[in-house]
């Protein structure tokens, strides 16, 4: 049986293209600083409500940051991860 998301629909895979982009919004944030940006990025590309089941945590924890901007409805990243949970030399 296919994995389901929340809302028991199948999970649909991330193409390529998508991927690249969530991690162009990944790098925005964490090398920049620029979570407004990294919003914009994935508002404009139509990715603001993708499924990110199947990034790593390290990407999760840092779109989590974006997902709090206007407009953003990302999947799938657990919003109650905190860096130290995928950073734990930050204690």
């Amino acid at each position: 049986m296919p994995a389901t998301d929340l809302k028991n629909e199948p999970l649909k895979m991330l193409s390529d293209f998508q991927r690249g982009v969530l991690y162009a919004a990944v790098h925005l944030q964490n090398a920049h600083n620029e979570t407004g940006l990294a919003a914009d990025l994935l508002i404009t590309a139509g990715f603001s409500d993708l499924n990110c089941t199947e990034l790593d945590d390290f990407d999760k924890a840092t779109l989590c940051e974006v997902n709090k901007e206007k407009d953003m409805s990302l999947k799938g990243i657990h919003a109650e991860l905190q860096d130290n949970d995928v950073f734990p030399f930050l204690d």
